[in-house]
């Protein structure tokens, strides 16, 4: 299992997160999602096994959202 910490611009209220969330969730290898509008931070837990990294990235764009991975520290990187 594999987690990944993903900058997600366009977060801008309870709706969107929700829906990251949501397009995130469907793909199958997902365990886990939360995006974080105030962070504007969407962590994922996923079977590496299963789904990519570069597959994740690529479904928060085509919900409109642009999304780079984070490294080290999400909450660091966030401030």
């Amino acid at each position: 299992m594999n987690a990944v910490h993903i900058r997600t611009h366009g977060l801008e209220d309870d709706q969107c997160t929700a829906t990251v969330e949501m397009v995130v969730d469907e793909l199958e290898g997902v365990v886990a999602v939360v995006a974080v509008k105030s962070l504007g931070i969407t962590s994922v837990l996923f079977y590496e096994e299963t789904i990519s990294t570069r597959s994740i990235l690529r479904t928060i764009r085509s919900a409109g959202y642009d999304a780079r991975l984070l490294r080290g520290d999400p909450v660091a990187a966030a401030s």
